[in-house]
């Protein structure tokens, strides 16, 4: 077990962080500050004594404070039918030389009690500045809380060449450099999710946060776009730590 110059151990840091989302997951909260301090400083002497992107001169990898916003059109898809209310991509731009996403949220007012509300949010991903996307995301299904990506260390997706990533870009991505689709089975739902990116020092780094969610209320669809989220909470930046720290070491 590597020991970085502090005296905390890798496990330890890695332990806290899995315990704290652990513990979220399943509704027990901590009792004291006492457990939110110990998380708090695993984390801060972890991230100064190991050997992470930072030192490699790649920037911090787990804070990027997105500040610009855009919407635009890129046109309607043809062929919508009546059931979708909403079936157009959207812009939103990160700005400088990161990556554009562009957006669609296809639904209707009905709940088959198979299938859930039909909702549907794709995303496609334009750019490279970074060799690889992929994304975290923490929700609440119908008021549980949860996380996805669990079978691919915290990463929605698994590598380039994964047999169901590969499957679900052949759908989904078109000619972008990515994509990011969702389709929950759930009356109400609610996402942060995270676009992170392997820059050209094999490191990976939050690239920008989002939110996005629905309601289905008296037959009537209550939709969240996705929008930037410049304020995560405490458990999805933990499962965003979690999750590159999985993948940078």
């Amino acid at each position: 077990m590597y020991t970085d110059p502090t005296g905390w151990t890798t496990q330890i840091s890695l332990n806290a962080i899995y315990l704290s989302i652990s513990s979220y997951a399943s509704g027990k909260q901590f009792n004291s500050s006492t457990g939110y301090e110990f998380i708090a400083n695993a984390t801060e002497k972890s991230t100064d004594g190991m050997n992470l992107c930072i030192q490699d001169g790649g920037g911090d990898p787990f804070n990027n404070t997105v500040d610009a916003k855009a919407y635009d059109d890129k046109g309607d898809e043809s062929g919508t039918n009546n059931e979708l209310v909403i079936d157009k991509w959207y812009k939103i731009s990160l700005g400088d030389d990161d990556p554009d996403l562009f957006y669609k949220v296809k639904y209707s007012n009905e709940y088959d009690p198979n299938w859930g509300s039909k909702y549907q949010l794709v995303i496609r991903v334009y750019g490279k500045k970074y060799k690889d996307y992929n994304w975290v995301q923490t929700y609440s299904h119908n008021n549980k809380i949860g996380v996805d990506g669990e079978n691919d260390d915290g990463f929605q997706y698994g590598p380039p060449g994964d047999e169901w990533r590969e499957y679900y870009a052949n759908l989904y991505q078109g000619d972008a450099n990515m994509f990011f689709e969702d389709s929950p089975n759930a009356l109400s739902f609610e996402a942060e999710l995270s676009l992170v990116g392997q820059n050209e020092w094999n490191c990976w780094e939050n690239v920008g946060s989002f939110t996005w969610g629905f309601k289905l209320e008296d037959g009537r669809m209550q939709s969240n776009p996705l929008e930037i989220n410049s304020s995560t909470s405490l458990y999805h930046s933990l499962y965003v730590y979690f999750s590159i720290y999985s993948h940078n070491q």
